[in-house]
């Protein structure tokens, strides 16, 4: 190889490109015979190894370029050029300790080379030593005060150690020493905000617009900090000439929607987030910035003038809403209406963020697992049906969740949708329904997950009575429909009740055999303890699970008729606060 090498230093002068192609050819064919293992000592010279880890390096190969590298370094231990290449292209292969280790030794043969120490900095800094890398960095802004850049790139180490103070002196100082950019008074600007400068950072961004008064992206900046300090009319003028230099600027548009609410117009920033929707239709974040601008339209559009509103309605005589032409129509209509808030309540629900998500996965699990870990020790390793605490305390945690949520959603439904209870569409037992079915589908998806779970650590989950199960589940969710209709209609009454149905809700969890079966209380106890309907229901789910389980106090009708009477209950108490339920208090 060498004599290749040589071969092409003597030959007539040609192309450059030519020849480094020639170069990479040679390189890369050495390279193949030390990976086939066949023993080549044709490169013994230091400069040959150079030449070829550069080219190596050029063409995107820092792994076979660094052996070259490393072997030009140790056959010249003394040349910093060849040290100082080799770190970087450790650097460039991802090894940032070599690369520490090469470019230290090449700075103790050139301290002062303001190269080797900004190389040095970014690895010292990929390795997680920030203050170093700072410190190395500040010494090359020293040695070269008059390049701007080292000084620049330390106040952004400083910046990432969230050293804010000592970055924005760093680049006080450079730009006095020197013509500054634009782009040094808008990165001040950026650290005086993290500084919590507000007004300062709006001085120095109006420096950078002075100096480089069609950057786009420094009147959109200057718009966010006008907007910070509250002067709507400045920031929207900033924000609509970032526009017109770059009409392509996505960010600017997505903050003119901002600033437009700030101001009060929210048809011009429909208008606008329309625009910026139909641009990048595919951006989740312009999707979830329409649909706020949907619910503030809809509140301002209820609150605005609402006493003159309401008392128009209180003189109006009642009209009979449209009906339609048949009954088919009818229910199609109410099955769109339904499924529709059934889609909105599981999209801001779980749509925009997934810890509601997790927390819903969570929640049994947490219960099932403290109930297990705890009732492990106090009875003494033996769960009282079953071989498994875990799967015990889960055919019980299970149907109490869904009547939980069922009684508390199912109270708070009508109020969280009362701005569109104005659409005569929309009646307060459509939100109700749909609620309900929202916590069914929810339970089913988490009770299917967890099944697996258990089925892949060796429990088996098949219930032995699939009917019993099917059937407990039916008239849990009846009974907690009904229970909730029951508390929609009560919390209507103020937040008194509320706390009433929470102690129930919490009373239920311990008087409904959800960590014991009645067969462990007294008999005077367990007469009380059978009046409560849930407690039938939880005894029904684990008989479908449990083959050796048949309680004799288990009334599954009367289970099923006070399920059916609540259920029957709150549907008419809906009916008749239909009203006052669509009145926004």
């Amino acid at each position: 190889m060498r004599d290749e090498l040589a071969q092409n230093a003597d030959s007539t002068p040609v192309d450059p490109g030519i020849a480094l192609s020639r170069l990479t050819e040679v390189a890369r064919r050495e390279a193949d015979r030390q990976a086939a293992g066949v023993a080549d000592a044709a490169l013994q010279d230091a400069h040959d190894h150079r030449v070829a880890s550069g080219a190596l390096l050029q063409e995107g190969d820092a792994q076979l370029a660094l052996p070259h590298a490393l072997q030009a370094t140790e056959l010249v231990p003394g040349n910093a050029e060849y040290a100082h290449h080799a770190g970087i292209v450790a650097a460039a292969a991802g090894d940032h300790a070599k690369a520490v280790e090469l470019l230290t030794r090449a700075l103790q043969l050139e301290p002062d080379n303001t190269h080797m120490l900004r190389c040095l900095a970014y690895s010292a800094e990929q390795l997680g030593a920030a203050a170093i890398s700072a410190q190395l960095v500040l010494r090359a802004y020293r040695t070269e005060p008059g390049n701007p850049n080292h000084g620049i790139e330390a106040a952004y180490i400083l910046a990432r150690m969230g050293r804010w103070s000592d970055a924005v002196g760093l680049l006080r100082l450079v730009i006095e020493r020197g013509p500054a950019t634009g782009d040094v008074h808008r990165a001040l600007s950026s650290f005086l905000v993290q500084d919590k400068n507000i007004a300062a950072a709006l001085t120095e961004i109006d420096k950078a617009i002075a100096l480089e008064p069609t950057r786009a992206e420094f009147h959109l900046h200057r718009s966010w900090l006008l907007t910070q300090l509250g002067q709507s009319q400045i920031a929207y003028e900033a924000v609509e000439e970032a526009i017109r230099l770059d009409p392509d600027l996505l960010v600017a548009r997505r903050h003119m929607v901002t600033v437009l609410v700030e101001k009060g117009d929210v048809s011009a920033a429909m208008r606008e987030g329309a625009a910026l929707l139909a641009r990048a239709p595919d951006e989740p974040e312009y999707a979830s910035c329409m649909r706020y601008l949907l619910d503030v339209r809809d509140s301002s559009t209820i609150a605005k003038d609402f006493n003159s509103v309401a008392a128009a309605k209180a003189l109006a005589p009642p009209r009979a809403p449209a009906l339609p032409s048949s009954l088919r129509q009818a229910l199609q209509l109410q099955n769109r209406v339904i499924m529709a808030l059934v889609l909105r309540d599981i999209r801001g629900r779980y749509g925009e963020s997934k810890i509601g998500f997790f927390w819903t996965l969570m929640e049994p699990f947490i219960h099932v697992g403290f109930l297990a870990v705890v009732f492990q020790f106090t009875m003494h390793g033996t769960p009282p049906l079953g071989q498994n605490f875990f799967f015990f305390y889960f055919t019980g945690v299970m149907p109490y969740l869904l009547l939980s949520h069922l009684i508390l959603h199912i109270g708070h439904a009508v109020r969280g949708i009362r701005p569109l209870l104005q659409l005569p569409v929309i009646m307060p037992s459509d939100a109700i329904l749909a609620k309900a079915i929202v916590e069914l589908f929810t339970t089913a998806v988490i009770f299917v997950l967890f099944s697996v779970l258990f089925a892949a650590f060796g429990i088996n989950p098949i219930p032995v009575h699939p009917l019993d199960v099917l059937g407990a589940f039916a008239l849990v969710w009846m009974l907690g429909t009904g229970l909730g209709a029951m508390c929609a209609t009560l919390f209507e009454f103020g937040s008194l009740g509320e706390q009433f149905v929470n102690i129930i809700v919490r009373a239920a969890y311990f008087a409904s055999g959800i960590f014991y079966v009645p067969a462990m209380m007294p008999v005077w106890v367990r007469n009380i303890l059978v009046y409560n309907p849930f407690l039938h229901l939880i005894d029904l789910m684990r008989r479908g699970y449990f083959a050796d389980y048949q309680p004799a106090w288990a009334d599954v009708p009367y289970a099923a008729l006070v399920a059916l009477f609540s259920l029957v209950i709150g549907t008419a108490l809906i009916l008749a606060f239909r009203r006052s339920m669509r009145t926004i208090k």
